[in-house]
């Protein structure tokens, strides 16, 4: 059964595997992008072209992004465009994008907190918070997306093509790759 969706897309690997999912599922697929940092702004250029290749409606919503060095948890950022999105229009879900090693206590966190808030602001609504993709890893996903599409996931903190080594998404990608080596006997 085809559901309307709303997904909140970095660019990265979690959230577009989870938007190829859903197209392939055959869901109805509106794509929706935070930029709130110099970092989000140039990840949603890729978010756009994704979506732009896919044939999806993508919406961006700008927070007067600040250049910064570090590495922001954007969490906090999308999710409350979420809330006004799952409240405020006739979605099934709106879902997110996770891998099986992401912290679940927050995944808890924003479940909790997306019950909470639309269940106040729109009494009845059973619009919900999913991540579909949540028990694979990260690999996984990335083994998910459509060859065509790879070259656009962004994927490192720094640069977007050109992986630093240092930032949490290379170490993130540094524990795929020592996982998935043989052990030795």
């Amino acid at each position: 059964m085809s559901k309307k969706i709303a997904l909140m897309l970095s660019g990265g690997t979690e959230s577009v595997a989870a938007l190829c999912y859903a197209l392939k599922q055959g869901h109805d697929v509106k794509c929706y992008h935070s930029v709130f940092c110099s970092r989000s702004a140039i990840e949603s250029e890729y978010a756009e072209k994704i979506c732009t290749t896919l044939g999806v409606e993508y919406i961006s919503s700008q927070y007067d992004p600040a250049p910064t060095p570090l590495q922001i948890r954007d969490t906090w950022f999308w999710l409350g465009p979420a809330f006004i999105i799952g409240a405020g229009t006739e979605v099934d879900e709106v879902w997110y994008g996770v891998h099986k090693d992401d912290d679940i206590d927050q995944m808890n966190d924003i479940d909790d907190i997306w019950r909470r808030t639309v269940g106040i602001s729109r009494p009845g609504c059973k619009t919900i918070s999913k991540a579909p993709l949540h028990h694979l890893s990260k690999q996984q996903q990335w083994d998910m997306i459509d060859v065509d599409i790879k070259p656009l996931v962004v994927y490192c903190q720094r640069t977007v093509h050109e992986p630093c080594g240092e930032c949490g998404k290379c170490k993130e990608w540094k524990k795929v790759v020592k996982d998935a080596e043989p052990k030795a006997k």
